[in-house]
């Protein structure tokens, strides 16, 4: 059970903080908002339908962070554009952000080697990074108290920041 004002992750909702609670139909419910979006959700008080837990702390957000320097990535291929979906819907759906920063890294790496072929990354590849950067950006923003449009570059300070001081 999670308090008022508490932020939560709730599935492929992200970030949400969490309302009152309210009653329809005779059942209970918990009124979600998402951080990042102009909506109300009503969650079902006694439901494991959709996975929520608690928005990672600031020192967790940190530990991931320098975990980046040792993370290697390797850029997924798959024969069928089927199964890069499902590869890519599995990991998504973990809500875990130690995943979605390798899904992240893996589908950068993999955009890096197709520009070195003059080729784009394809529709899939830019599909599920836009749905992966937005699930672990939230999450991240709200962890270290910064804007969403801002974790990408605070990444790249704090990873060149390390590798400075090895």
């Amino acid at each position: 059970m999670y308090n008022e004002g508490e932020l939560i992750v709730y599935g492929a909702s992200g970030v949400c903080r969490v309302g009152e609670k309210t009653q329809m139909d005779g059942k209970d419910y918990l009124m979600l908002h998402p951080v990042y979006q102009r909506e109300t959700i009503y969650m079902p008080l006694f439901s494991d339908k959709i996975f929520t837990r608690p928005v990672i702390t600031r020192e967790a957000a940190e530990e991931l962070i320098c975990s980046v320097i040792n993370m290697t990535a390797e850029p997924v291929y798959e024969s069928k554009v089927q199964l890069l979906s499902q590869r890519y819907d599995k990991v998504l759906k973990t809500y875990q952000c130690h995943e979605l920063m390798y899904l992240v890294m893996s589908i950068y790496n993999k955009r890096v080697a197709a520009e070195k072929n003059r080729r784009k990354l394809g529709l899939v590849d830019e599909r599920f990074l836009k749905k992966a950067e937005d699930l672990l950006y939230g999450e991240l923003a709200v962890a270290l108290g910064i804007p969403r449009e801002k974790v990408p570059e605070y990444i790249k300070l704090r990873v060149e920041l390390i590798e400075k001081n090895k």
